[in-house]
Order: structure tokens, then sequence, then C-alpha cells
């Protein structure tokens, strides 16, 4: 796990992969924060499962509004 980052996430947390959530990041960059968009290209380009791209789009979110770096 030492690749991982603890993003607060609706009253808990989530982990995340800091290379995954850093594509993330700059797939919301590309995409103007459009989230559906960057959770299909985390799929579609990334081969990321559908899960962890709901996850991952939300954390990139949060990141960016908490200025939080992966």
């Amino acid at each position: 796990m030492a690749n991982t980052i603890r993003i607060p996430f609706d009253q808990g947390a989530v982990m995340c992969d800091r290379d995954q959530l850093a594509t993330a990041i700059l797939l919301r960059m590309e995409h103007n924060g459009n989230q559906r968009a960057i959770r299909a290209a985390l799929i579609e380009q990334h081969n990321i499962n559908p899960s962890d791209a709901t996850y991952l789009t939300v954390a990139a979110r949060i990141c960016a509004e908490r200025g939080i770096e992966p």
C-alpha cells in the first residue's frame, strides 16, 4: 500500500492508487471537469474497472476542490 493515498469521501475515506488518481486528475483537466467523460476515459483508455473509475472520478474532484495532491 505504499503507492496509495487516503481521500476523505462521504463521511469516511477511500484509498486510491496515486498513479491512477493522478491520471484521473489529468483527465479532469482534459475534460473540463465532466465526470462522465472522465469515468469513460478511465474505463476505455486506461482499462480501469467501472467501480474503481467511479471512485477515482469523485476522488479527483475532491482533490481539485480541496487542493490535495496525489
